[in-house]
């Protein structure tokens, strides 16, 4: 019988293809790589011998991939939003540096002139 083999104790999530050989660890693994339609062998021990994976463990298998992908979508989502809106940020932050080189600072010559003051002239009151 052909199908995805998943043993548990002896596979590998990481190296496997799901053959006799090379069966997967996980039925979520397997189920990724072969598709949802897969036909999936399912042992737990390595003396044990291959059957068909059981409804209920096939349907949270499923449901496990359906909420990782949906994890991973609104990751990206979440990444592109972030995107937009540091680009936006940086974008406003431009525009406010450029203005302020804009901005040229003159004296006032109908007022008096301009005296340094030190801030122990101010604190002591006294005129240095």
């Amino acid at each position: 019988m052909a199908g995805v083999h998943v043993d548990e104790q002896s596979g590998s999530d990481a190296t496997g293809d799901g053959t006799i050989n090379l069966p997967f660890q996980s039925s979520i693994a397997a189920l990724t790589h072969a598709g949802p339609q897969a036909s999936i062998l399912f042992r737990k021990l390595t003396t044990d011998t291959y059957e068909p994976l059981g409804t209920s463990a096939l349907k949270k298998a499923k449901k496990t991939i359906e909420l990782n992908e949906k994890k991973a979508r609104k990751a990206e989502e979440s990444k592109a939003k972030t995107e937009v809106e540091d680009a936006e940020r940086n974008a406003r932050e431009a525009k406010r540096i450029e203005e302020s080189k804009a901005i040229v600072l003159t004296e006032d010559a109908s007022l008096s002139p301009a005296i340094k003051v030190s801030y122990l002239s101010i604190a002591y009151d006294k005129e240095f």
